[in-house]
């Protein structure tokens, strides 16, 4: 038995035991390894196109145009000018610009009997 079949076996065993790997996102890797700068600015790019909230994050770091010091180092480069992920596709409006938030909905504020009412905002 050769290394690979042995840790593939170690990691059948583990699994058969109920190991289940976790998944951090990059914000959680660096706190968990303080000393990794690569940690550290992939946490950062992860931070500035809004820690996942939208889908194929990786996809924005590498295409991102913010003008930033870290440009330079910014992780997934390799994804710069590549076609976006359908999820991203489907996600923005039809010009690739990201779909129009909806109105918000107007709220009344109570007010008490005998007061002024606020002044309309603008």
């Amino acid at each position: 038995m050769n290394a690979t079949d042995a840790g593939a076996n170690a990691l059948a065993a583990w699994r058969a035991a109920g190991g289940v790997a976790e998944r951090l996102d990059p914000i959680e890797r660096a706190r968990r390894s303080p000393a990794s700068r690569a940690f550290a600015i992939k946490a950062k790019c992860f931070d500035c196109v809004g820690r996942g909230a939208d889908p194929g994050w990786r996809w924005q770091v590498g295409n991102c145009t913010v003008d930033c010091p870290l440009v330079p180092l910014r992780p997934y480069q390799h994804l710069l000018g590549t076609p976006a992920p359908v999820a991203i596709a489907e996600h923005a409006g039809q010009d690739g610009e990201q779909a129009p938030e909806p109105e918000p909905e107007e709220i009344s504020i109570p007010v008490p009997v005998g007061a002024t009412p606020p002044p309309p905002w603008e």
